[in-house]
């Protein structure tokens, strides 16, 4: 049974998350900030740092995320370069990009705002173009590699890391909560380990509230027995899509 509360739970990183909860305290929601993702800047050595004091060397520049723009925006006065177009992995990144960066993307991944789905929106003749692909520590290697088989010339450039938050809040354990917002599949796995066996009473009870079709995937996987995917991946799809399902 989902329950009728108006508490949502919201997973997004400490910084990124007070945006999203005054959006929901607007609408009448009653969020509840509960991060499962810690971002950690990366020190940037002398090779990080000329990289991205030089960007016109790359015909194209990809931001796999908003974070990936935070941790550069100090080299922001040496951009945007004539030379280069810019890429962003999905809405949130390109608003990112614009807002700290100054920065329109050229390309715009489009729903479900995936890597697979950004492939199909690139141009067709990318052999020996450079691109440098901004992101965090480890993830997937999907674009990567698929860039190289179109004989790109591909770089990665890791700024921050992503890992579990220790200061756990007991009191989201008791909590009356109808919605959960997830943005990441990491953000879903972290919430499992955090809640424990919390968790699986909280999958049948909860609508999982998701940035992606792929996110939804694994939430079906590993229990989340009710799911709805925003029209957008940005904070107000996510309000709109918690108002719409709301009886």
């Amino acid at each position: 049974m989902i329950s009728p509360s108006n508490h949502v739970l919201v997973t997004r990183p400490a910084h990124q998350s007070q945006q999203l909860c005054e959006c929901l305290l607007e609408a009448g929601f009653k969020p509840i900030a509960f991060p499962t993702i810690d971002i950690v800047p990366l020190s940037l050595d002398h090779n990080k740092k000329y990289i991205l004091e030089n960007i016109s060397t790359f015909d194209f520049v990809l931001f796999i995320s908003a974070n990936a723009v935070h941790q550069v925006t100090a080299y922001k006065t040496l951009w945007p370069s004539d030379n280069t177009r810019y890429i962003a992995i999905g809405p949130s990144t390109a608003e990112a990009m614009v807002a700290s960066l100054a920065i329109t993307p050229d390309f715009i991944s489009s729903k479900p705002f995936s890597s697979e789905q950004l492939m199909t929106q690139l141009p067709s003749q990318l052999a020996d173009k450079r691109i440098l692909i901004i992101k965090g520590e480890g993830g997937r290697d999907f674009l990567a590699n698929e860039l190289k088989n179109k004989g790109m010339i591909v770089k990665t450039l890791d700024t921050y890391r992503r890992s579990l938050p220790t200061n756990i809040a007991p009191h989201v354990k008791h909590a009356d909560i109808a919605y959960i917002t997830i943005t990441s599949i990491l953000a879903l796995k972290n919430l499992t380990l955090l809640l424990q066996d919390d968790f699986s009473t909280m999958a049948k009870r909860c609508v999982f509230v998701l940035f992606s079709e792929r996110i939804e995937q694994y939430a079906k996987q590993i229990g989340c027995t009710h799911t709805i995917v925003s029209n957008n991946a940005n904070n107000d799809s996510l309000v709109q899509a918690i108002k719409q399902s709301t009886p």
